[in-house]
């Protein structure tokens, strides 16, 4: 659904909208929610870090292709812990300065070869901006689109293809380890020479990226044997990509899409476009505490074994206002974005549809 300023009546004015996102702010850190969590970070990461060393091991000394496979897999779960981390550092989750943070950040974003700059830029925007065209750049996916103007707007290759969007969705996923990678990463470099030249910052930046890429499609090479190297290099970023996908996807995708020129108040652009994961020890871990997607859209520095917390907050707020709190269980989000895919193709293209769905 696209929202304008004819479809769509505000609940609040900015000015009202904003005075009650300050009294929920305030109920919130009353309740002392916003302290960091150090020792949930430091025991969530040495869990994490050990798996790692203890599936490294176990991948070294391996000589069943198949077990080496499922290790793979499990390895490439752990690597996308690391990058929740380096979520978490952006939005000040973990640490207490935004130096700090900086550092872990880019300390976690090496290790799984992306560029923290170039992540934090992108996800800053779509933050500021959820699900709203011309400023969210999650919305500018080349493939997919979840509103009919947008889907009328795609030409060339991505043309050919928009009425399979639903189709291709999922194996499309197996491929955004590679675009975070190497797609992003070499347009943010790009960009920053062609703004500001050769500094040392950005020469630092890409060392520190070309380590990620020794790391992952060098060393494996110089550890196992070829039939291996070959296994972990596809296995690892494709199953990393399908993760993170999983994780970050159901959380906005099939939610309103919000025209350009659409003004909401903070309070309720952050409510309305998002969606959450019904909530469980399982998904707590798997989903980084992202299944908690309103809450921590609107207090984005708050640590993730918090977020939950604040839910109740939230809640009698919606209730109270008439707003949506979106709740849906686990399968369930990825009915709703491939119906949104399929429901797309068939507003803008019902006369062929039938045949192909």
């Amino acid at each position: 659904m696209e929202i304008t300023e004819v479809t769509y009546r505000p609940k609040f004015t900015l000015p009202e909208g904003a005075r009650l996102y300050k009294e929920l702010y305030n109920r919130v850190s009353a309740a002392q929610l916003f302290q960091r969590s150090y020792l949930f970070y430091a025991v969530h990461a040495l869990f994490v870090f050990t798996s790692m060393a203890t599936i490294g091991y176990l991948l070294v000394i391996t000589t069943n292709p198949i077990l080496f496979s499922g290790l793979a897999m499990l390895l490439a779960i752990c690597l996308s812990q690391l990058g929740g981390y380096m979520h978490d550092a952006a939005h000040m989750m973990v640490l207490k300065s935004r130096a700090m943070n900086d550092v872990a950040g880019t300390f976690c974003a090496s290790l799984i070869f992306m560029n923290y700059n170039a992540w934090k830029l992108k996800h800053t925007a779509h933050h500021a901006h959820p699900n709203q065209e011309g400023y969210d750049p999650d919305v500018d996916i080349p493939l997919f689109s979840f509103t009919r103007s947008r889907y009328m707007s795609k030409t060339g290759f991505a043309r050919m293809l928009r009425r399979y969007q639903a189709y291709l969705y999922f194996p499309l996923t197996f491929l955004l380890a590679y675009s975070l990678q190497f797609k992003n990463s070499v347009e943010y470099f790009i960009q920053a020479v062609r703004r500001n030249g050769l500094r040392p910052s950005i020469v630092g930046e890409m060392s520190l990226h070309s380590a990620g890429f020794l790391l992952w499609y060098v060393l494996p090479f110089l550890v196992f044997d070829v039939s291996n190297a070959l296994l972990f290099i596809i296995i690892v970023p494709v199953t990393a990509g399908f993760y993170i996908a999983s994780v970050f996807a159901p959380n906005h995708k099939g939610m309103p899409v919000l025209c350009q020129t659409t003004r909401l108040s903070f309070l309720e652009h952050q409510i309305i476009t998002s969606r959450n994961i019904t909530d469980n020890w399982f998904t707590d871990f798997v989903y980084l505490s992202l299944n908690y997607q309103i809450e921590h859209h609107l207090f984005p520095d708050c640590a993730r074994n918090k977020l939950k917390l604040v839910t109740p907050y939230i809640k009698e707020l919606c209730r109270t206002h008439g707003l949506p709190f979106t709740v849906v269980g686990l399968r369930e989000s990825f009915g709703v974005i491939l119906d949104g895919l399929r429901s797309v193709v068939q507003e803008a293209e019902p006369a062929t549809v039938s045949t192909d769905l």
